[in-house]
């Protein structure tokens, strides 16, 4: 009974502290092994808990089991009402904060309300939450007093013209006038549309939106900062919110003043204008018909006949930078082919362009140098020329952002017919918001895009897309195809191309060029290249333009590059080879080849210098571009050119990032030194627009280039040497980079360096910036807090990999603090993760499963789909390991569905090994294998060496098993090498561990137990408290064989006690096996049969077939020791059905040698 209010205050402190208990039993009638089953507790924390709900009155036990008390119910319930109340209050915090102090938001509205958006996210997500409220509702009450952009302009206009919906719109009195000034065609149509009032009121900085339709009403407050973006908001249907917001929308309508007919006097159908960025360069003059300036601006273009009819570069030269429109046109491209519905092979453009026109937004995922962007060609020309529509094109590496959102979204609205929008690399960071152009037309049949993307960056972005919106319409919106691979038959078109557009011949054949792609793909790249890209790479040594060197075979990619690099770097011109080394970073960023650019390097070295340096790489490594429409710019090799060039820079130059900041320098100093720009400008015979972009708009242009520069070492992890460190550099940024990128750059190295293996070097980065973020006082608090997360989890990761895990706990900790205090919900579940796998690390499993579910939970809240997948991944390793399998497995299968649903492939690799590795403890061979097998080519695919050498050591555990030792020994090498070059300890514990009992099963002992002992001290300096025990038992058996019995006990007995720490049921059964083992070459016969059993029990229980084949041989040699043939026969008859139905041909054998002797047993050796 609760009879005073500290009783009540423990009464409310248990409810807060088993609230998923008392959810849970608020469902009915459950018995204690069901709870233990339903949630992720052990028994003992199950038993705990009950009792404590019991004694304070909470939860009673009935016939059937325990359930909550009427009270009980009651306060499970108001605990969850006051738990969501205040997450809403609290979660909203920082957007309430943002207003002025004389305006509320009432109580009842944000206890109610869900936070949409946030102060670091585009404002795409809060408009998305509006435009669904608005598309819902059929009467719209808005205040707005002020505008991002005019996105809810062509809402409202939808709502009132094509949904016949009515409209009060109430507009603060300057954002009104502005509107009659820059949207008075929108605005027009609005007005003339149908039921619409438009009035001016000045109101509070917030705006309210509200829909009343007949069924749901809905209300939605908007925070704006001080240069008028969209912050984020609060959303409700709650009655009480929607009331107030009514109310406060008619508070406004009473002091407001009507101006719909000077609206309704405009005339509609008038384009927009759009206001300008700031003052416009000299370039900008030029007419660009209907297509907005803007647009083309940003690298989009409108084809027309002109792009296919212009003259194209020569094929050699073609085949080399890439193929355009007009080398396209000219026949220089092959049909790729891909089998359709398990169909006949079809070609892939003519696939693409029947999904295209049935409406379903594509994007076309490969490696790079697949031959993507050539396909995206091939498909918008078939579009064009057969007149199926009108069709905009964004090329990759242009060098400008996207974010004339508004104006693509304007043009769309109106153009005519069926619009294709093809986007090249649509997930850079220059490019991703074409994802929010593809959310606002996702029901629109009129438009359809294609995008194309590597498939790497596709499944795991390098800079994440914070807004959730945008992630979403990645991973779920869009059909993905990806591209095939090349065929000999392709190969052989490729050939007869080359030759027939140079009136030559080829002495090389689609076979062989298939041969040798295959060949030079090397497997230790991270980032592969397509084999496209390497058959062109073959033909073009076959042409004589570009083979000034004499060789009798075609060239590799790899000899291609290494005679370049040769004849530029290591020239005794200093500058060629800095021109060149400029030229690689730029097409490896993505960055325009701007003559204007190269020539910054005049700074250092004379004019004349510069320019017979650039005549040089002019023919060899440069060549003109076909489309100056923006200036001068020059194409080049490929990316992966560029890339391993860089490679080879990295790794001989004896101090890459001296060198890189001396190319880098001119160019970052252009922003800073307008007469260094004026003599570029007098230099140069043609128009400059990179240095009027640099004049004009300096902040975004250093910004962008400077962000553009380092995703090359995010990309491209072997690269990261080049960055140099925050400590040592000499690299001065542009005065107009802001605080924010120079912490985040700090952020980025610290990244690269992790990734790259290099964990002193990054830890040194990101201590550097934690300890410089107290003094960045112009960064925003959220961005502080989230650079602080970064770096801690960075460390997390770092010193778990190291096994320091008391360490990466304190980080974990420190890092979860973080995101409660700086209300960053979307980090809180990665996290969770963090700190949960580091209690899985030790083999805390039940710490882990707490913590995994906490992870879950958050996950769920925040729609975090890969947190919550990777979550249930790692809990069903546990539950694996004590032997539920049936839950493990169901974990696995929701881990796989939402991995493969988000597109999350690096998880989706993981959870295939777990799947794998509990086929296996179950004896299922051949499954898991098949398993682990697709976990590695995922591995590589990927370029996660990490997981790689893990699906290595994964299949050498099976082949060991099956008996196939060479192959075993072969995996595991690897997989040891692997595993110490990247620094992940318990790969390399687990890959000795293995070869450990491949020699033990050799006989070589001395060798296993060297291995054995290896293993041991790198599980213990993990942490790995699973692997430890291991280790005991793989030195027990080495014991065993070696007949030091003793010796043998003492590691069974760490085993068994470490087993019963983790509650490991499969452990705790070998050590039982191993003891019997130990027991009957004694001739303690009764305690060895004691113990087989005990063994046996449990693995049968847990259907490991191979433990329970071995134990029943021990069972069987104690038989025959008491001269019990027939059971001893019985035995070993069950042990080899099992060890057959296991595949498991160690045990076989053993069990065959046993046959063969038992009628001599004396002392068989186990």
């Amino acid at each position: 009974m609760v009879e005073s209010s500290a009783d009540l205050d423990d009464v409310l402190d248990r409810v807060a502290q088993r609230i998923e208990f008392l959810e849970l039993l608020s469902d009915g009638e459950w018995m204690t092994n069901e709870i233990v089953d339903e949630l992720p507790h052990s028994r003992s924390t199950v038993s705990r808990a009950l009792r404590q709900l019991q004694e304070t009155d909470l939860i009673e036990k009935r016939t059937d089991g325990y359930t909550v008390t009427p009270h009980g119910a009651l306060l499970t319930e108001q605990y969850r009402d006051y738990k969501s109340e205040a997450r809403s209050i609290f979660g909203a915090r920082q957007l309430l904060e943002s207003l002025p102090d004389d305006e509320e938001v009432a109580r009842e509205f944000v206890a109610n309300a869900r936070k949409i958006g946030s102060a670091e996210s585009p404002p795409f997500r809060p408009l998305e939450v509006i435009s669904e409220q608005i598309a819902t509702g059929r009467r719209v009450h808005a205040y707005l007093p002020t505008l991002s952009g005019p996105h809810l302009l062509r809402v409202f206009r939808r709502l009132v013209v094509e949904e016949n919906g009515s409209l009060k719109l109430f507009v603060s009195t300057d954002l009104g006038e502005s509107l009659l000034s820059y949207y008075p065609g929108i605005l027009g149509e609005l007005a003339n549309g149908g039921d619409v009032d438009i009035q001016f009121v000045n109101g509070p900085s917030y705006g309210i939106i509200v829909s009343t339709p007949s069924a749901n009403r809905e209300a939605t407050v908007t925070v704006y900062s001080e240069d008028g973006a969209m912050q984020g908001g609060l959303a409700t249907d709650d009655d009480s919110g929607v009331e107030w917001a009514l109310g406060r929308v008619r508070e406004l309508e009473s002091t407001a003043t009507d101006r719909t007919e000077d609206f309704k006097a405009i005339p509609t159908r008038e384009e927009p204008h759009l206001s300008p960025l700031g003052n416009e360069s000299p370039h900008t003059a030029s007419g660009s018909g209907k297509f907005p300036f803007d647009l083309r601006e940003e690298g989009f273009e409108l084809l027309s006949e002109t792009d296919f009819a212009s003259d194209g570069l020569p094929p050699d030269t073609a085949l080399r930078v890439g193929l355009s429109f007009a080398e396209i046109d000219d026949g220089l491209a092959i049909e790729r082919t891909i089998e359709s519905d398990g169909r006949e092979e079809r070609s892939l453009t003519s696939v693409l362009i029947d999904q295209l026109r049935d409406g379903a937004d594509t994007v076309l995922l490969g490696p790079p140098g697949s031959g993507k962007s050539t396909v995206c060609k091939m498909v918008a020309r078939e579009w064009a020329v057969r007149d199926r529509g009108p069709v905009v094109y964004r090329e990759a590496d242009h060098g400008r952002s996207f974010e004339s959102v508004a104006a693509l979204e304007d043009y769309l609205q109106r153009s005519e017919g069926h619009t294709l929008v093809v986007v090249e690399d649509a997930l850079r960071l220059e490019s991703r918001q074409i994802l929010s152009v593809v959310e606002t037309f996702r029901d629109d049949g009129d438009v359809t895009f294609l995008l194309d993307s590597r498939q790497r960056e596709w499944d795991d972005p390098t800079e994440p897309l914070k807004d959730a919106r945008l992630d979403s319409i990645r991973r779920q919106v869009l059909s993905r195809v990806s591209m095939p691979e090349l065929t000999e038959r392709e190969a052989q078109s490729l050939v007869d191309t080359a030759a027939q557009a140079t009136d030559g011949t080829m002495d090389l054949d689609g076979g062989t060029i298939v041969e040798r792609v295959h060949e030079t793909s090397r497997t230790d790249d991270a980032v592969r290249p397509g084999e496209m890209f390497l058959a062109q790479q073959l033909l073009l040594t076959r042409l004589d333009s570009m083979a000034p060197y004499e060789t009798s075979t075609a060239t590799t990619f790899e000899e291609d590059v290494l005679y370049w690099y040769d004849e530029f770097v290591n020239a005794e011109s200093d500058c060629l080879g800095d021109l060149a080394l400029l030229v690689n970073v730029f097409n490896a960023a993505g960055l325009p080849i701007a003559p204007e650019l190269l020539h910054s390097l005049s700074i250092q070295y004379d004019t004349e210098v510069v320019s017979r340096s650039l005549e040089k790489l002019e023919g060899t490594l440069l060549f003109e571009s076909t489309n100056e429409e923006f200036g001068r710019e020059y194409r080049t090799n490929s990316e992966l050119w560029s890339v391993r060039f860089l490679e080879q820079f990295v790794h001989s130059s004896p101090d890459p990032a001296t060198r890189f900041e001396r190319s880098i320098q001119p160019v970052l100093s252009l922003v800073d030194e307008p007469v260094h720009r004026d003599r570029i400008s007098k230099e140069i015979e043609h128009d400059t627009p990179y240095l009027s972009q640099i004049e004009y708009h300096p902040t975004t242009w250093s910004e962008e280039f400077v962000t553009r520069l380092f995703q090359i070492g995010l990309t491209y992890y072997r690269l990261a040497p080049m960055f140099g460190t925050s400590s040592e550099t000499d690299l001065e940024l542009p005065s107009e980079c802001s605080d924010v990128l120079a912490a985040r750059i700090s952020s980025w190295r610290g990244r690269m360096y992790e990734v790259h293996g290099m964990h002193d070097t990054a830890l040194a980065e990101y201590e550097l910036l934690e300890g410089k973020l107290d003094s960045l006082t112009e960064l925003p608090s959220d961005e502080a807090e989230r650079l602080r997360c970064d770096c801690l989890t960075g460390k997390v990761s770092i010193r778990s990999d190291q096994g320091q895990l008391d360490e990466a706990a304190v980080f974990a900790e420190e890092a979860i603090q973080v995101v409660k205090d700086g209300d960053i919900d979307d980090r809180e579940p990665p996290a969770r993760l963090d700190y949960a796998h580091i209690a899985y690390k030790r083999a805390d499993f039940d710490e882990a499963l707490d913590r995994y579910e906490a992870c879950i939970e958050a996950a769920k809240r925040v729609g975090n789909k890969e947190a919550r997948a990777r979550a249930l991944t790692a809990s069903g390793a546990i539950l694996s390991e004590r032997g539920k399998y049936d839950r493990a497995t169901q974990r696995y299968k929701q881990a796989l569905d939402l991995s493969r649903e988000i597109n999350d492939r690096r998880n989706e690799a993981n959870t295939l090994g777990n799947m794998g590795v509990l086929a296996r403890d179950r004896s299922e061979l051949e499954r898991a294998l098949d398993r682990f097998r697709e976990k590695l080519r995922l591995a590589r695919e990927l370029g996660e060496r990490h997981t790689e050498a893990n699906a290595l050591w994964n299949i050498a555990s099976v082949e060991s098993e099956r008996g196939n030792l060479e192959t075993a020994v072969d995996h595991a090498t690897k997989a040891l090498e692997l595993s110490r070059e990247v620094d992940v300890l318990r790969v390399v514990a687990e890959s000795l561990h293995l070869l450990s009992e491949i020699e033990r099963q050799r006989g070589n002992l001395e060798q296993s137990r060297q291995y054995a002992e290896d293993s041991l001290d790198a599980f213990e300096e993990s942490g790995y408290k699973y692997g430890v025990a291991a280790a005991y038992r793989n030195l027990a058996r080495i014991e065993l064989e070696a007949e030091q019995y003793y010796s043998a006990r003492e590691h069974v007995e760490e085993a068994r006690t470490l087993a019963e720490e983790m509650e490991t049921q499969a452990g705790l059964a070998a050590c039982d096996e191993i003891d019997s083992r130990i027991a009957y070459q004694e001739g303690r016969l009764s305690e060895a049969e004691e113990r087989a059993q005990a063994g046996l029990e449990t693995y049968r229980s847990t259907d490991r077939r191979k433990g329970a084949a071995e134990t029943l041989r021990v069972l069987s040699l104690v038989a025959f020791k008491r001269g019990n043939s027939d059971r001893g026969r019985s035995y070993l008859n069950e042990a080899t059905e099992l060890a057959h139905e296991a595949g498991v041909q160690r045990t076989i054998d053993r069990i065959e040698r046993t046959e063969s002797r038992y009628c001599s047993v004396k002392k068989e050796q186990v």
